[in-house]
């Protein structure tokens, strides 16, 4: 049950709030124990999972990727993350226990990492990730004006100008990495 965490880091100018709203995602994977064998644009739809049987507890889980590798080694599936799993999966005395929780990216942020999302994979370990679409973040200015659907596919820095507070704003040095929480 490795649980990796999704961490954002970016440079802020008169923005105040970016909030992920990551219904689905593209990442790459590979094998644990096989480098050889990888997935690369893997879409992991955050909004559309499945109810199966998967190897990540007793019972049934929401399941938003199944898959198999070919060297007959058993199924690779990942679940979203909520906030309990996440604090559950924790060590008892974290000190950084805020570098693992899942929330929106502020101006005060800028230039810092900050998770804003948490997948527990089976079978596979995630090695890249890029926003699928265009509506996978919303930005709000310090001004208080949304940006939302011509928006941020966050592949490359972002500019834009917020006409309701006579400013530019923008997103830039826009990083993405992913990092173990739990094995």
């Amino acid at each position: 049950m490795p649980i990796y965490v999704l961490q954002l880091k970016a440079t802020l100018e008169n923005i105040g709030l970016i909030h992920p709203t990551l219904d689905s995602i593209k990442i790459s994977v590979q094998h644990p124990q096989d480098d050889s064998q990888t997935r690369s644009d893997v879409i992991l739809s955050c909004a559309n999972d499945v109810e199966m049987h998967v190897q990540h507890g007793d019972g049934f889980e929401n399941v938003a990727f199944n898959m198999s590798w070919e060297q007959k080694t058993k199924p690779a599936s990942c679940v979203v993350c909520d906030a309990a799993t996440v604090k559950k999966a924790l060590p008892k005395k974290c000190k950084n226990a805020g570098d693992y929780t899942v929330r929106d990216y502020t101006e005060d942020d800028s230039g810092s990492f900050v998770p804003v999302l948490a997948v527990d994979f089976s079978g596979m370990e995630p090695t890249s990730f890029t926003p699928a679409d265009c509506e996978e973040f919303e930005v709000t200015t310090i001004g208080g004006k949304k940006f939302t659907s011509d928006l941020v596919a966050f592949d490359d820095d972002w500019c834009e100008y917020d006409d309701e507070n006579d400013e530019s704003v923008s997103v830039q040095e826009i990083e993405f990495q992913w990092v173990l929480l739990k094995k």
